[in-house]
């Protein structure tokens, strides 16, 4: 029995509960006897009281830290070996304590080694992290998990190797070092090296700039990526807006790790792909085959970022010699679909295509002085692909 004092964070409210464990277990490869191990997993039973009317219950990781004292290593499942938070069922638990049997050193010591005895495999294991790095909720896990399987998302681990501060840096990445060292705390400027290092190695088009909000600490952006750090949390939903390509995942590193950032975007079956790799157009690209970005102010002083579109490569083309004579600059042509679509819809204010404008942000609407809603992902992908039935 322990009295646990624990904070709800989404309620913002301090709890003092009594857990009183009923029966604790030991499952997986330890309990089958394996020779090497990787985590131990326990399995805990338990019941609550509180002072309180409702006795809430605290999170898996408070009871941990209280009867455990948070050892390296040792995961903590709570609810009983066929139902539990790690939405597995152990055939092979054994227990190891309860109030009726509470010599645990003769039950640990019946666990006979067997040498052929191995972990067994699970679909939680794609996860890249451990689950204290993350601040997630199990179902948010299993979603990802079906939405991985089912093809919606597709993702990549990229782990850190060893990494400085580049001595050359572009501006905004001079910017962000600025901003993480006035702002950030020890251990997120430890992570801007390796972020760096990563987004410099990533090959994705259009390429990206650094950006950052405000005052903000844990959550940046290069391109349409965002990017979570220290215990990041998923927000998944941003996936299904065009101002989001990619969610980048990199907590504080530590001994233990792992250490690296894990990608996660849009896959083949995601909606927004599907209907994105039906529309085909064509943009203009610089020298070095990057888009070129307009940057547009009205009468109002209000500033657009925009792309402009076309429905026909031959109008993209007349387009591009025009404006190489009046800006004496070299602009090519390059076809625009697909994943290159969102990426490009991820970076604008405004998306010109032909004689269409369609506003992305509300920065967009401003420009254009409308008083109508940000059209949501879909109706943006369908005016753009009416463009290409004209």
């Amino acid at each position: 029995m322990s009295e646990i004092t624990w904070k709800d964070r989404f309620f913002n409210e301090i709890h003092l509960t009594t857990v009183s464990i009923r029966t604790l277990w030991v499952v997986g490869s330890y309990a089958r006897g394996a020779l090497e191990c990787g985590d131990l997993d326990l399995v805990l039973d338990f019941t609550v009281k509180s002072d309180e009317r409702r006795a809430e219950t605290p999170p898996t990781s408070a009871i941990n830290r209280s009867f455990f004292n948070s050892p390296a290593d040792v995961r903590v499942y709570v609810g009983t070996p066929t139902e539990n938070t790690s939405k597995v069922e152990f055939g092979d638990a054994r227990p190891i304590w309860s109030a009726e049997k509470s010599d645990w050193r003769s039950a640990i010591a019946s666990i006979r080694p067997d040498p052929t005895a191995t972990r067994f495999a699970r679909s939680a294991d794609s996860i890249p992290f451990r689950r204290e790095q993350l601040d997630v909720f199990d179902d948010t896990i299993e979603e990802l998990l079906e939405l991985e399987k089912s093809r919606v998302l597709k993702w990549q681990f990229i782990p850190f190797t060893e990494a400085d501060l580049p001595e050359t840096q572009s501006d905004d990445e001079r910017r962000f070092i600025r901003h993480c060292t006035a702002l950030c705390g020890k251990q997120t400027q430890r992570l801007v090296p390796h972020l760096l290092q990563t987004f410099r190695q990533q090959t994705v088009w259009p390429k990206g700039l650094w950006q950052y909000r405000g005052l903000e600490k844990t959550e940046f952006r290069n391109g349409g990526c965002d990017v979570f750090v220290g215990r990041p949390y998923i927000p998944l939903a941003r996936l299904n807006d065009l101002a989001t390509t990619e969610i980048a995942l990199s907590p504080h590193l530590t001994k233990r790790g792992p250490n690296g950032i894990w990608i996660i975007g849009r896959g083949i079956e995601h909606e927004l792909v599907k209907r994105a790799s039906q529309i085909a157009l064509f943009g203009h690209v610089d020298s070095d085959g990057q888009p070129i970005e307009i940057q547009y102010v009205n009468a109002g002083g209000y500033e657009a970022a925009s792309f402009d579109l076309f429905s026909r490569e031959s109008e993209a083309e007349q387009q591009a010699r025009e404006d190489e004579e009046e800006f004496e600059m070299q602009v090519g042509v390059r076809s625009v679909s697909g994943d290159d679509l969102l990426a490009l819809l991820a970076r604008a204010d405004v998306i010109n295509c032909d004689d269409t404008e369609v506003p992305l942000t509300d920065a967009g609407l401003r420009f254009l002085e409308v008083v109508v809603p940000v059209p949501d992902a879909m109706s943006v992908l369908e005016l753009l692909q009416a463009t290409t039935r004209r």
